[in-house]
């Protein structure tokens, strides 16, 4: 009777182990897209984590000011208020999109961006698209690509919202609401 005990528990154990085992997801790669909650049925394109950086002061940096300066959680360059938006897009579908174009509700210009070295040098340029692979994610962050907003007429605030037209080549105009959030 010990005996049959014994061996009940322990099959009891080994079966809720194995059901724990077949809930359990495996972790995803770094850059596999996480496709679950997906905004709309038959949507493809996931955005995650948006946000745009607040600018600082009230005025544009004056025309002395070199074609780079960061004033730390925005930036101000060539005499106008600049700054950038962030965040993590996933392709869930199975082909490769491409997204080609951002504008938003800001007076100014809005363009995509992306920091490359060029003769050692990190060099913000003018990009015209934005490759996300199949069942893969792309990141928008500092120092890499981004959404760049440029010639602003007056500062973004922390708390401010800024509404963002995503246009991909398969997925088609996707519309966002970025928090505007100072830099940690």
């Amino acid at each position: 009777m010990k005996r049959l005990m014994v061996l009940l528990t322990s099959l009891l154990l080994g079966i809720l182990a194995l059901s724990a085992c077949a809930t359990a997801k495996p972790a995803p790669a770094p850059d596999t897209a996480d496709c679950g909650n997906l905004p709309a049925a038959g949507q493809k394109i996931k955005i995650e984590k948006p946000w745009a950086r607040a600018t600082e002061g009230g005025q544009p940096a004056s025309s002395a000011a070199p074609a780079m300066g960061n004033t730390g959680s925005g930036m101000k360059m060539n005499s106008s208020i600049k700054t950038a938006s962030f965040m993590v897009i996933h392709n869930c579908g199975v082909q490769l999109d491409t997204l080609v174009k951002a504008t938003s509700n800001l007076d100014g210009m809005t363009t995509l961006m992306n920091f490359e070295m060029k003769d050692g040098k990190s060099t913000m340029m003018d990009i015209s698209r934005i490759d996300i692979p199949a069942g893969k994610k792309v990141e928008l962050k500092s120092g890499g690509y981004h959404v760049m907003f440029m010639n602003l007429k007056k500062d973004l605030k922390s708390g401010d919202r800024v509404e963002l037209t995503l246009s991909f080549n398969n997925a088609g105009d996707i519309q966002i609401t970025l928090p505007v959030e100072s830099p940690e």
